[in-house]
């Protein structure tokens, strides 16, 4: 129906409870499909060695889950009326920092760039999940589409 055509597309607006919703799933089947590929090697000697196959259906199955992520949060992003280049924000931008954080740490004479590297990081990543999860969309129609709470509140 509605939802299955709204979960891989960057148009239109998303609800807070069609955003959760679509990560609940996204989540329940990333864990499903997962459980599945380690039972499948569980038989393997030794028990669960993810050989190459194995580790690139793992890796599939993240990314897969990602996609889903970042087309519900840009949708979501569009229901707050802002522009889906936001995720680089909440999204990259704080993976990049810890990777930065990492490599100052490895190198072990910047604790103090390691800190502000690691709590930009987490800042961003609370920021998002508040813009994203909890904050309510634009009321009425924007730039991005009718509002999705419209049909529910009349």
């Amino acid at each position: 129906g509605k939802f299955a055509s709204q979960v891989f597309t960057f148009r239109g607006r998303s609800s807070r409870a069609n955003f959760w919703l679509t990560l609940l799933l996204g989540a329940l089947a990333y864990t499903g499909t997962l459980f599945a590929i380690l039972a499948v090697f569980a038989g393997s000697n030794p028990p669960f060695d993810l050989n190459l196959a194995g580790l690139f259906l793992a890796l599939l199955n993240w990314a897969a889950f990602i996609v889903i992520y970042v087309f519900a949060a840009i949708r979501r992003l569009h229901d707050r009326n802002k522009s889906g280049h936001w995720m680089w924000l909440f999204a990259f931008a704080p993976a990049i920092l810890n990777i930065v954080g990492a490599a100052l740490d490895q190198l072990g004479n910047a604790p103090i760039l390691v800190l502000i590297s690691v709590a930009a990081a987490a800042g961003l990543l609370l920021w998002g999940i508040i813009e994203l999860g909890f904050l309510r969309g634009a009321a009425g129609p924007n730039r991005f589409g009718p509002d999705p709470l419209a049909a529910y509140l009349t």
